[in-house]
């Protein structure tokens, strides 16, 4: 009727209505209708033609429901879901929800986006989560996850490495809450995962920076110490030469010699530990590029080639020339001996380019930021074997090697990072 009708009665559906009635046929609708004080009802309307016995329709047979509350709680659903789809769209992080009755799992699209797996509903048989953690996480995270089902617990949490579709890692950090029925199991998990691989690699630096400056102290301290008693092992060398035969003056020349090892290994432990006074002063880039490669190749063998990549324009690094060439030399070297362990020939790389008003945040180094400065970034490569990710974090620690005890001392990384944090530059290793 006319007068239920107001501004948002949908005409096309009056329309619809009206159509099947002119053809005698039943019809169904929900419309939008007023009451008399103009308030919105939804009704739900089913109207029937009725027939005399000779079979003309002679009326029809109306019954309508008020269905507003149902409506609303619909209309509500639908902003629900609106506004659930723009938020899952928006975030970096996977919204998942987890049937576990059903053994289904939905995932929202940034799973896609951020990992390249597939998103929405799948079976967790097909498509197991599990299967892209990390090896060595997988069994931890597992087993926590089994004792959160069978807890009375409603949270949980845990921190692990994934890999991406293309075998990348990401250490992500997994927040699910659990809906249990009256006896407490669990059926049904929904989470969130969010990518930290930024915030592990910042607290992995911290660490590392803290870990080696309390190493730095402690050489430093060793080194000062052993520094004077090989001082005290030379003066008394000298004294001796005078009162010994020239066999004895040969075996004097050997202790010597050993007292000069020891010297110039305290002093690759001094420049670790950044107390090693250099001597500063502006280079140009090019010339001591020209030197690193004049002391490289020799140390070469036929089947590797060394490659320097310098930018077009000059520029120059304010550094003690003679602890850079040998900082970049021990870079080299250990490309050297990593192509060799691959038992094949190859290229080692050093690359040079500008980095214009950078602060030390943006470079990676943790702490207070002193402000944008230029720096320039030297970079040694290689396509050896690689480092496993414990090696990585103990690398530039004095003394670890990975070398036989005749191969190596163990301070080659050592020394170009305390060069490098002496300098007021910043150490990067990566290796895969």
């Amino acid at each position: 009727p006319r007068m239920f009708q107001g501004r948002d009665t949908d005409r096309q559906e009056l329309d619809r209505i009206r159509a099947a009635l002119e053809k005698e046929q039943p019809v169904y609708a929900e419309v939008l209708n007023y009451t008399k004080s103009g308030t919105p009802i939804w009704l739900e309307v089913n109207i029937s033609p009725v027939s005399a016995d000779h079979g003309e329709i002679t009326h029809f047979l109306a019954i309508q429901r008020d269905i507003t509350a149902r409506k609303q709680a619909q209309l509500d659903r639908e902003k629900a879901d609106e506004r659930f789809h723009l938020i899952t769209g928006a975030t970096k992080d996977v919204i998942w929800d987890w049937n576990i009755e059903r053994d289904e799992v939905w995932r929202s699209e940034s799973y896609q986006r951020q990992y390249g797996h597939a998103a929405g509903l799948v079976s967790i048989g097909k498509s197991s989560w599990a299967q892209h953690v990390e090896d060595e996480d997988r069994n931890r995270v597992l087993a926590s996850l089994r004792a959160f089902l069978n807890s009375a617990e409603h949270l949980w949490s845990a921190e692990y490495r994934f890999r991406d579709k293309e075998g990348r890692l990401h250490w992500v950090s997994d927040r699910p809450m659990a809906e249990r029925d009256r006896t407490g199991k669990a059926h049904r998990l929904i989470g969130v995962v969010e990518d930290i691989t930024h915030r592990k690699m910042l607290e992995e630096r911290l660490s590392q920076a803290e870990r080696l400056d309390s190493l730095g102290k402690l050489t430093g301290g060793i080194a000062h110490d052993f520094n004077n008693l090989l001082g005290t092992i030379e003066y008394a060398v000298e004294l001796a030469r005078d009162d010994v035969s020239e066999t004895g003056n040969r075996y004097l020349d050997t202790a010597r010699n050993a007292v000069r090892r020891g010297a110039d290994l305290t002093r690759r432990m001094l420049t670790f530990a950044r107390r090693q006074p250099g001597a500063p002063r502006s280079h140009d880039v090019a010339a001591l590029m020209a030197n690193v490669a004049e002391l490289s190749r020799p140390a070469l063998d036929a089947s590797i080639r060394l490659e320097i990549v310098e930018p077009e324009t000059p520029l120059w690094v304010q550094c003690d020339d003679g602890q850079f060439e040998n900082a970049v030399l021990n870079l080299v070297l250990n490309s050297r001996d990593a192509i060799r362990a691959s038992g094949h020939g190859s290229t080692i790389t050093v690359r040079v380019r500008a980095l214009d008003g950078m602060s030390s945040r943006q470079l990676g180094r943790p702490g207070p930021d002193g402000g944008a400065r230029d720096f320039v970034e030297f970079s040694v490569s290689d396509d050896g074997p690689g480092m496993s990710a414990e090696v990585r974090r103990r690398a530039t620690d004095p003394f670890f090697t990975t070398k036989g005890q005749q191969d190596g001392t163990g301070l080659g990384l050592s020394v170009v990072y305390g060069f490098v944090e002496q300098s007021g530059g910043v150490l990067k290793i990566y290796s895969e």
